[in-house]
């Protein structure tokens, strides 16, 4: 029976009457007087591990509850180990201190770069066969000039500028002009060297 209990219970008839009485009101049988308890400390009181708060810990020692934080049961004065935190030292599968995955990525990124730069520089450089050519005179480029043309492109032109309604571009007067001067090349060998000398001591004409 707890000690702050202000009744009492027959155990012969069941009434239930007042702490203090010392015979029962109803059948007058003598009433056991209750003892009293002594209450406990809660660090005594609870066993290891049960009721504990999140930041406190119980002492091995006293079983008191002690914070976390704390370096030493301040009941009992046990002093607690603080754990060791491992700082991990390996450079096992590293580079330098870096990660070999990130390392390997770096690397991947950086020949990539290098091989787009080389790319650009090889599309950049100019073709060969459409570099402007240098003459050493006027002739020379007249002549350069006509074998670009070949038959099928100026009968392609012809046919091309043949209908009345047409209106000629610069490049159709450019190939009309050409191909007249291999005809007549071709038809008067003699009166086409004849006309070339004094061209052959002239310059070029400037590229446009």
């Amino acid at each position: 029976m707890n000690a702050k209990t202000n009744s009492a219970k027959c155990t012969e008839c069941g009434l239930v009457n007042f702490a203090v009485a010392e015979v029962c009101k109803r059948c007058g049988v003598a009433l056991a007087k209750p003892s009293a308890e002594v209450d406990t400390p809660r660090s005594e009181s609870y066993e290891l591990g049960k009721w504990q708060l999140p930041n406190l810990t119980a002492c091995p020692d006293c079983n008191h509850q002690v914070s976390n934080q704390a370096a030493a049961c301040p009941n009992c004065g046990r002093v607690f180990e603080k754990p060791q935190i491992q700082v991990s030292t390996s450079t096992e599968g590293k580079i330098f201190g870096i990660s070999r995955k990130v390392v390997g990525i770096l690397a991947a990124l950086v020949i990539l770069f290098v091989g787009s730069v080389f790319v650009l520089l090889i599309l950049s450089l100019p073709d060969p066969q459409h570099a402007p050519r240098k003459f050493s005179s006027k002739a020379e480029q007249i002549q350069a000039t006509m074998d670009s043309y070949s038959e099928a492109e100026c009968e392609q032109n012809d046919r091309a500028i043949s209908s009345p309604y047409h209106v000629m571009t610069d490049q159709e007067k450019a190939a009309r002009y050409f191909c007249s001067l291999k005809v007549l090349k071709a038809r008067t060998p003699d009166m086409w060297e004849e006309a070339m000398k004094p061209l052959r001591a002239q310059p070029p004409d400037a590229p446009r």
